[in-house]
């Protein structure tokens, strides 16, 4: 689901709900209408910061992806060539007497 149908979702559910109730409890029309709007805009905040928030973490984790396979590419492991034991001996500072 795309983010900018995050807030109109939430908003939409609630509304439904809401009537769905008012309906239930047979609330008066004009009262009915003052509750869904009132819900409707509370929860229309809501899903907007719920779609910030979701779009921050989705973007740090393209960050993160991003971050991750650009160090793998630069991570080349190069094929080492075997040794005589003299280099070894002479890189570790073992001298014969």
């Amino acid at each position: 689901m795309q983010r900018r149908y995050i807030a109109p979702a939430i908003m939409l559910t609630a509304g439904a709900i809401t009537i769905i109730l008012n309906i239930i409890y047979r609330l008066e029309l004009l009262a009915s209408l003052k509750r869904l709007l009132l819900v409707l805009l509370i929860f229309y905040i809501i899903g907007k910061v719920a779609e910030k928030i979701i779009g921050k973490i989705a973007d740090n984790q393209k960050k993160m992806e991003g971050a991750k396979e650009s160090s793998l590419e630069e991570t080349v492991l190069e094929p080492t060539e075997p040794q005589d034991n003299q280099e070894i001996e002479n890189e570790a500072g073992i001298t014969e007497d």
